[in-house]
Formats: structure tokens, sequence, C-alpha cells
């Protein structure tokens, strides 16, 4: 490139008309007579008027104008009630049928706190799972995580306090019998729970299922308390434990196909 086209080149740069010298020189130079004709066109699309959007009828005016109002659908504790309404109604109508036979004999401190702090714990796990915090994007996934891990830590300090014997105790088919309704009912309440909490967490979807897979353990620990016969502490401890492993193991694989956005 000679000194002359690059003092084109210079002038097309900072939008300066081009001189005398400058005009000879692109009559006598196919370049700069491609450059100052690209520079031209692109100087008549910049000068183009914009056209002005057609006004709004009055109608889209006053419908724009109108406020949105939040759905409470989407509010934590409702969506938590929506959430832990199909365990609670599993749970009374599964207990309503039949009580085991020595739930009267019992305390009222060994009847009722296990059914009041897990409930409480259930209740308290699925409200911070459905939370979308300050930012939308939910509670953090540590806290979440937390209320799983002492949900579990809750139940079996319930179990090993509340147990009537340290030791294992009774027949080996009730404790079967206990460990598989622990394992089946989470089929069952999980995915209703976690239809109900759908597309609420943008970035831990496995750790929400897990917190809320620890809620509905809770609740089947409650069904379980109820209905269970031999409530030694390591038959407690461990067979209504199963309940936990399989609810949170099944929270946290459902997590990541239902509560993602």
């Amino acid at each position: 490139m000679s000194a002359q086209c690059e003092r084109t080149l210079d002038l097309l740069s900072d939008g300066a008309p081009l001189d005398d010298a400058a005009q000879a020189h692109v009559a006598q130079c196919a370049r700069c007579r491609a450059m100052v004709g690209d520079d031209d066109a692109l100087s008549a699309i910049v000068a183009e008027p914009v056209a002005s959007a057609p006004p709004m009828s009055a109608a889209l005016a006053a419908v724009a104008s109108q406020p949105v109002a939040p759905s409470r659908l989407r509010e934590p504790s409702v969506r938590a009630l929506a959430a832990i309404a199909p365990a609670a109604t599993i749970t009374v109508a599964v207990v309503s049928i039949a009580i085991r036979s020595d739930f009267t004999a019992l305390s009222w401190l060994a009847r009722w706190l296990p059914v009041l702090s897990l409930a409480a714990l259930a209740l308290v796990g699925v409200s911070f799972a459905s939370a979308r915090g300050r930012d939308n994007l939910g509670t953090p996934h540590r806290v979440r995580l937390a209320i799983a891990i002492a949900t579990v830590i809750a139940f079996e300090l319930l179990s090993i306090s509340l147990g009537v014997a340290p030791t294992w105790g009774g027949e080996i088919e009730h404790h079967i019998a206990c460990a598989l309704s622990g394992s089946g009912l989470p089929l069952v309440l999980v995915p209703l729970t976690m239809f109900a909490l759908r597309r609420t967490d943008a970035v831990r979807p496995a750790v929400s299922g897990a917190a809320i897979g620890a809620a509905v353990a809770a609740v089947i620990a409650i069904i379980q308390h109820f209905e269970c016969a031999a409530p030694s502490r390591m038959h407690t401890a461990l067979s209504h434990g199963v309940s936990f492993v399989m609810a949170m193991a099944l929270g946290s694989w459902l997590g990541r196909r239902w509560l993602a956005p």
C-alpha cells in the first residue's frame, strides 16, 4: 500500500472529506475507489431514518399499564403446604385404619414427641427446599443439605432416646416388614411431593431433592410410629431408618429431572 493509499484510508477512517490530491489519487487507484465506495454505502445506511413503531392501541396500553400480581403458588409457604398435603393425607388415612395396640399405654412423651418433632422437621425441610430466596435461585444448597442431615440425625436420636430396649429383639419377619414398608412408601410420597415442587431449583436440584426426600421420610416415620408394635431402639433406628435412605436417594434422582427449570 502506497503512501497515498494510506493517507486516503486515514481520511476515510477520520470521516474527513477527501481533498483534491486524495480525489486525484482515488481516480487512478482501483483499491481506493473500492474503499471510497464501501464508505459511501455504509454512510448511506447509517443516514437512513429508523421507522418508528406503530402506535399502541388504547386496549393494549391499558393492559400493559396494569401491574402483574405475583402468583401465590410461587410463595414458599404455599408450595410447602401443597407439597406436604399428599403425604399428610396418606398419613391420616393409614393411621386411621389401625393403631398399634400398645400406643395408649405409652407415656405422652413417647407418644407425641416423635410425631411433633418429625412433623416440624418435614415442614421445615420442604419449606426451605421450595424457597426461591432473594436472588430467585433458592436457599443455599448447603442449608438444604444441612436440613436433610439434621432430619436423619434427629430421627436416630429420637429412636435411641425413646426406644424401650437397646437390643434387636422381636421376630425377623417384623423387621423385614417395616423395612419393606419404609422402602415402598417413598415410591408414592416422594414423587407426589416432588411434582408439587417442580421447577423450583436451577442450581442444585439434586441436593434439594435429597432434602425433600428426608422431609418425606420424616412423615413416613410418623406413620410407622403409629403402626409399629416393636419400638425397640435397634429396630426403629435401622428398620424404620431404611425409608430415609430410600427417600433421599429417590429424591436426589428425581430432583435432577423435576426440580430443574
